[in-house]
């Protein structure tokens, strides 16, 4: 093979390879800030954070509840249904909630 159909080769190949990767690179900058309601029950409350199980069947979410009131979550116990409404935190892997309200279920 000439070494112009090599290099037309490995080019193609490179942005296959980029195309495949780079959605899932740019989805968590994406995600970050973004506001989103979780309809779920109560996992477990710990001191500064709360997991949750969604209704639709995803996995648990970790739930900072540092910026609410005490009040809000403080009749909330395990299997408890509860509304979650916050932002994606910038590392992409909780959500800090701004409301926490018994409900859903």
């Amino acid at each position: 093979m000439p070494a112009r159909g090599r290099s037309a080769i490995l080019w193609l190949a490179v942005a296959v390879a980029v195309a495949a990767i780079a959605p899932s690179a740019v989805a968590p900058a994406i995600a970050q800030g973004q506001a989103v309601t979780i309809v779920g029950r109560v996992q477990w409350i710990a001191a500064e954070k709360m997991m949750v199980i969604p209704d639709n069947g995803g996995l648990p979410v970790e739930v900072d509840i540092t910026q609410v009131g005490q009040d809000q979550y403080e009749t909330l116990t395990e299997g408890s249904p509860v509304v979650v409404v916050g932002v994606v935190a910038p590392d992409g892997r909780k959500v800090i909630a701004s409301s926490i309200r018994s409900g859903g279920g």
